[in-house]
């Protein structure tokens, strides 16, 4: 009962997410302008500044298992926050040029760049690296971009086969935990356990949340196997939940999504890949009310709703303070 009852509360905290969010987003930029946005990342700049702040006060609060994690909670938690505060940031600041000076980006990106080194995470260092490097290219044109993304492809596998030997030779070794990329740090373990269970219910899934209960219930026996945590793959998560049909389902409307956005900016599939990549490694994509999937929401909206932001910039100007 108490699986089902968290089951039922995600799927409409889901219907919630994807309906109130870009409508609020609309509504508060109508009545506050720019200065809404801006808002917006300077909060979640203040609460990375919070972290790095009670490193000397309260190390204890901020760091798990050796590791920097912030007022998140964990190093993951801090890495996502920061790949999607980067890219909102980013966005934000081509949209409306005149929303920040070099002070406020430089703090910005500033306190992005802190955290994440802090936190040693890795995901969030290869994420934006490939959003900047595809976001050049794309910029360029769609057949530059596209060109770019084959040779990445190719590259990434080259450096994937050789990850290991490359950072011990930058001697970054022993900071990037060269140790545990083979096993992705314990992930495998998870992506292995989450296939087989999908074994079980393949094409429907067992309901949203299944994936929290079952990593829970098993956590004993995983902890032991080196793994902490949940599935940490947002694709495994979703077919564990909603079966092969709700993950194609998904995925059709997730593509769709960016490729409606492509027609507003050419940085959509740059956001599109770096979001693949984050999501493959932790499944904040199924969090329904977390910070990072609302972020997300924002970014797309964003760029999706292009024609009502600049219609609304135009009708109602922003008032200078």
């Amino acid at each position: 009962m108490v699986n089902f009852t968290n089951s039922a509360m995600k799927t409409l905290s889901y219907m919630l997410l994807f309906t109130v969010t870009p409508a609020y987003f609309i509504k508060a930029f109508r009545e506050h302008g720019e200065e809404f946005i801006k808002d917006v990342i300077m909060m979640f700049s203040c609460i990375l500044l919070a972290g790095i702040i009670m490193i000397p006060l309260f190390p204890d609060v901020v760091f798990l298992v050796g590791r920097y994690s912030g007022v998140y909670g964990n190093p993951n938690g801090v890495g996502i926050a920061c790949t999607l505060l980067f890219m909102l940031t980013y966005f934000a600041s081509k949209k409306f040029p005149n929303l920040f000076n070099h002070t406020d980006l430089r703090m910005v990106y500033g306190l992005i760049i802190l955290s994440t080194l802090l936190a040693v995470s890795r995901n969030t260092m290869m994420s934006i690296i490939l959003f900047l490097f595809l976001a050049r290219f794309y910029e360029m044109g769609y057949l530059a971009g596209f060109a770019i993304l084959i040779v990445t492809i190719v590259v990434y596998e080259l450096i994937n086969q050789n990850i290991v030997a490359i950072v011990e030779a930058l001697g970054l070794g022993q900071y990037l935990r060269a140790e545990a990329i083979n096993d992705a740090s314990g992930r495998l373990i998870a992506w292995r356990t989450a296939w087989k269970e999908i074994q079980g219910q393949f094409f429907l899934g067992r309901g949203f949340a299944y994936d929290e209960w079952f990593f829970y219930e098993n956590r004993h026996w995983l902890s032991q196997l080196g793994h902490q945590g949940g599935v940490h793959n947002s694709w495994l998560a979703l077919w564990m939940n909603t079966g092969l049909i709700g993950l194609i389902l998904f995925a059709v409307g997730f593509i769709r999504t960016f490729v409606k956005a492509l027609i507003h900016s050419r940085l959509a599939f740059p956001l599109l890949f770096a979001v693949l990549f984050s999501a493959s490694f932790e499944a904040w994509i199924m969090g329904s009310l977390n910070p990072f999937h609302i972020v997300l929401i924002l970014i797309i909206t964003l760029i999706t709703k292009d024609d009502q932001f600049n219609a609304e910039k135009e009708e109602s100007p922003v008032p200078v303070s």
